[in-house]
């Protein structure tokens, strides 16, 4: 991967729909525009029309011009556009307790590092969600709803499953309205009616990739286990039901291993990069673990929210780029409890510590 290459995560896909834009930009018509920006998908079960492309990419490389050897200017955007995912992740993770060292670690990840260089969706969709994040965690007022609107709106131009991002946000006033009364209803609405929108909009996208996902992703491994293993039971000797119920149970932990980045490697070599990649799953993973379970109900909603897609599909730690900060300052947590337990188990077990603290409980 090089910044110096046109490449990229599923660049072809948006290289060709780049390559209709160019041709619509010289004719005055809805239907060349149309046609730009959506494609007949390869034939599914359930699949009809044309599929919409989500347009920010195949504009965005247009825009650079990014083919042939001209990849620089694009991939100094992304750089920019890393720097500014890292800056608004420290900024949080600062505000929120972590110290000096814990801030140095997490810009040592190489997640925006090796995003930037594989030029793609996950890095601007990664910022406009966590900035959607932000904004609506902001509260309730004006300024504040057009922002984080206007952010999902522009999540919705980069990738299809931001409407997980709107559906949080619906379910959460909901939740709220119910339990602590706090009355949105405006907000309710025009939320509503955006994710129908965008539901519309990006229906033979969602078709597509369930039944993609119910294809081809039976044939894919986690852990040297095909998913359709998985499906029909990977524990032989017991009864059908607990063999079915504890296999999707090993499947969901297995995808969520391979969401953090706790997986073997793609590729057939081990590197360091590959234990670049991994490393960081030992905070990552406890960090989903506990925000699920010690979370409070908004931060379980959040997640599942944001977890849920790519649980249905090829599991990727790129899906969980916009939860990075979040799930690393409930790592950081979980590692800080697990060293003060440790230590103050080594304080017990010390002679010296048990005679002085019986001393203090004479005294």
């Amino acid at each position: 991967m090089s910044p110096l290459v046109v490449g990229g995560i599923d660049n072809s896909y948006y290289a060709s729909t780049k390559d209709r834009l160019r041709t619509a930009f010289g004719q005055d018509s809805l239907s060349a525009w149309y046609q730009a920006y959506t494609y007949s998908p390869f034939p599914f079960p359930g699949s009809f029309g044309r599929k919409f492309v989500p347009p920010f990419l195949p504009a965005a490389m247009l825009v650079f011009g990014y083919e042939g050897s001209n990849a620089l200017p694009m991939a100094l955007a992304w750089s920019a556009v890393s720097a500014a995912l890292l800056a608004v992740s420290l900024i949080f993770l600062a505000g929120n307790g972590i110290g000096i060292w814990g801030l140095l670690l997490f810009a040592a990840m190489p997640h925006p590092i090796f995003y930037a260089l594989a030029v793609g969706t996950d890095l601007p969709f990664a910022l406009a969600s966590l900035l959607f994040i932000f904004a609506y965690a902001a509260g309730p007022g004006p300024s504040r709803t057009a922002m984080w609107l206007t952010l999902g709106i522009a999540a919705a131009t980069i990738r299809a499953n931001s409407v997980s991002l709107l559906g949080f946000a619906i379910a959460d006033m909901i939740w709220l309205w119910y339990w602590q009364g706090e009355r949105r209803p405006r907000e309710i609405v025009v939320g509503a009616l955006l994710a129908t929108g965008l539901v519309a909009l990006y229906a033979n996208t969602f078709s597509v990739y369930v039944n993609d996902a119910g294809y081809r992703d039976q044939g894919s491994a986690f852990f040297g286990a095909q998913q359709a293993d998985y499906v029909a039971g990977i524990f032989p000797s017991l009864p059908d039901f607990p063999n079915r119920a504890l296999s999707l149970a090993a499947l969901i932990a297995a995808k969520l291993l391979y969401l953090t980045g706790l997986r073997p490697p793609f590729e057939e070599q081990v590197s360091i990069f590959t234990w670049a990649r991994a490393l960081p799953g030992l905070i990552l993973f406890p960090g989903l673990v506990l925000a699920m379970f010690r979370g409070d109900a908004r931060m379980k909603l959040l997640v599942a929210a944001l977890v849920a897609p790519p649980l249905a599909g090829l599991a990727q730690e790129r899906y969980i780029l916009p939860l990075l900060p979040i799930l690393f300052l409930y790592g950081a947590r979980f590692w800080d409890g697990v060293i003060s337990r440790l230590g103050a188990q080594l304080r017990r077990s010390d002679p010296e510590y048990r005679v002085r603290d019986r001393g203090a409980s004479a005294g």
